[in-house]
């Protein structure tokens, strides 16, 4: 899902172009990327950088529910 802010990554990356070939920063942060899911999926928890709002948003937007919240 497209974020309309950019966010963390976003800044980490436009951070990495000045120092870095395109190509280079595009695979780290394509990395950060893996090792973020990675951590949310192995430790089931939310992205820091997420409000409960737009989660909940995407999350009816996609016909999902949060299991476990006794919804």
């Amino acid at each position: 899902m497209r974020s309309k802010s950019g966010g963390h990554l976003k800044e980490a990356y436009k951070t990495l172009i000045t120092r870095k070939p395109k190509a280079v920063a595009i695979i780290a942060i394509a990395r950060r990327l893996v090792k973020l899911l990675y951590t949310l999926v192995t430790k089931k928890t939310y992205y820091r950088y997420s409000q409960l709002k737009e989660r909940l948003a995407k999350l009816k937007y996609h016909k999902l529910q949060i299991i476990g919240l006794g919804s």
